[in-house]
């Protein structure tokens, strides 16, 4: 049997394991997962689910995080530990001889977070008489000692990446324009990506603002502060707000929009609407039915409904084990008229990154049956009248896609995707909205490039990339591949909206 099946047997065996209530057993079996392969999201996930302490569960989720920041389950089992540790102790360690800076550089990535985790598993893996200071410090000599080699490493896994694309890609230094709507004139021609070079902001002919979250994550949940970016000409930003949070949208005008608000009062995210000027803040609070920990909405551009996923107040079921965790997230609907919502999803998988179609009758989202032998993230289209799910990406674990969004005619979705074996590295994808067709890269370089967003003209595309050591904004022309920078400051940027 090969190494990848066994993993997969491995993970299988843990997780009935996990859901018969025989913890020894499956921590045993996901143990190994993560033995043969430290990147394998799933098994330091369900490694969270029946380890005994606090600390080794933060250990673990901030695995998958590295591995994969958008898995918002693993995020929000984090917050929740967060929340615990400050109601119960003020102590700053993590685990024995790794303090919350320590963790918090994992959570960065990195060579040296790749390094982490192999120390933290080694200390995670001994038994549990044995887990203490002394293991963690020599983790940390490990660190030190071996940066180069896995700096090294990182680059071949980089090199190795581009030659194992599923959708045919260039070498990892090119970009490829391909063909698109039409008001997306493809180009024959293929630019080179720049380094770390700063590059010139988008002319003043590039028309629009963004809605952006970006500066320092100084509480390690991705909340940043909410801002408007005019795109062209180099134009100074403006806050729209003191309040972190993330995921913002303009909601029906370029004077409003909608975000995921961080409430430090209860260490938690929620829906908002508000004025970019900071005034007329609107919560959503749906009452019907009973849910919570609403997140990622996005606003319908031709009536007043928002779309966001959530967790329905039902407690936890056979699906989240014995771990203190919350069901998966569902899919809704709400009419901001009228305060009715609808439940678009009713299986057990989580979904994720919802985006409504420019005519707001389908929706394309994330979808991942985490607990099943079929897990992995793919993107789906759900019809937003009757529930009809249809396939987008099908790769299930072999790519972890994210973000999708709609071209301006609602023929296509963009999107970002990492392959497995390089969780770090995401590409910018255009795919018919259908599935049909083959997947073409808009963006690829051995930089990780995420959070896609078009422009309403179809002409631009905003992304953010991580040349540096902060994600930073950059816009592309699809007509003759022409890259800008927007931003360029200490933190990180994230386009959420193009209003035009």
């Amino acid at each position: 049997m090969s190494e990848e099946k066994d993993v997969q047997q491995l993970l299988r065996e843990g997780i009935e394991a996990a859901r018969a209530g025989d913890k020894a057993t499956a921590r045993e079996n996901f143990e190994k997962v993560v033995e043969l392969d430290e990147n394998n999201e799933r098994g330091w996930y369900w490694l969270a689910s029946v380890v005994e302490t606090d600390e080794e569960k933060r250990v673990c989720l901030a695995n998958v995080l590295v591995i994969n920041p958008n898995n918002e389950k693993a995020r929000a089992m984090m917050d929740k530990l967060e929340t615990k540790k400050r109601q119960t102790a003020g102590d700053e360690e993590v685990m024995p001889g790794v303090s919350r800076r320590q963790l918090t550089l994992i959570g960065g990535g990195g060579a040296i977070a790749v390094i982490l985790i192999v120390g933290i598993f080694l200390a995670i893996t001994v038994s549990n008489n044995n887990r203490a200071a002394a293991e963690a410090a020599q983790a940390t000599k490990l660190v030190q000692a071996q940066t180069s080699t896995v700096e090294a490493l990182a680059v071949i896994s980089a090199n190795e990446t581009a030659t194992q694309m599923a959708v045919a890609p260039p070498t990892a230094t090119e970009r490829v324009i391909p063909t698109l709507a039409p008001t997306w004139t493809p180009t024959s021609t293929e630019t080179p990506l720049p380094g770390l070079e700063s590059l010139p902001f988008p002319p003043g002919t590039v028309p629009g603002s963004l809605a952006v979250w970006g500066g320092r994550d100084r509480l390690s949940n991705g909340a940043l502060r909410p801002l408007i970016f005019p795109v062209g000409g180099g134009g100074v930003s403006t806050p729209i707000t003191e309040n972190l949070g993330r995921d913002v949208r303009f909601a029906g005008s370029d004077q409003r929009v909608i975000y995921s608000r961080y409430f430090t009062a209860t260490f938690d995210f929620g829906i908002v609407a508000i004025n970019v000027n900071g005034t007329q803040e609107q919560p959503i609070l749906p009452s019907q039915p009973p849910i919570f920990k609403l997140e990622q909405p996005d606003r319908c551009m031709t009536a007043n409904r928002v779309v966001f996923i959530a967790v329905p107040r039902e407690g936890p079921s056979a699906d989240t084990v014995n771990f203190d965790d919350t069901p998966p997230t569902k899919l809704y609907v709400t009419d901001l008229d009228t305060n009715n919502t609808i439940l678009l999803t009713t299986d057990a998988a989580a979904y994720t990154n919802p985006a409504f179609s420019p005519d707001c009758t389908r929706v394309a989202v994330v979808r991942n049956d985490e607990n099943s032998a079929q897990a992995g993230p793919d993107i789906v289209v759900i019809d937003v009248a009757n529930g009809t799910l249809t396939p987008v990406t099908t790769d299930l674990s072999g790519f972890a896609e994210s973000t999708p969004r709609w071209a301006a005619d609602g023929t296509q979705i963009i999107f970002a995707a990492a392959p497995a074996n390089a969780p770090n590295n995401n590409d910018i994808i255009v795919v018919n909205a259908d599935g049909s067709g083959t997947p073409q890269l808009l963006v690829r370089s051995e930089f990780d490039d995420r959070n896609p967003v078009a422009s309403p003209d179809g002409q631009y595309l905003a992304f953010s990339s991580k040349r540096g050591e902060f994600y930073n904004i950059y816009v592309t022309s699809l007509g003759d591949g022409t890259l800008w920078q927007l931003t360029s400051s200490g933190g990180d940027f994230f386009a959420g909206d193009w209003w035009q």
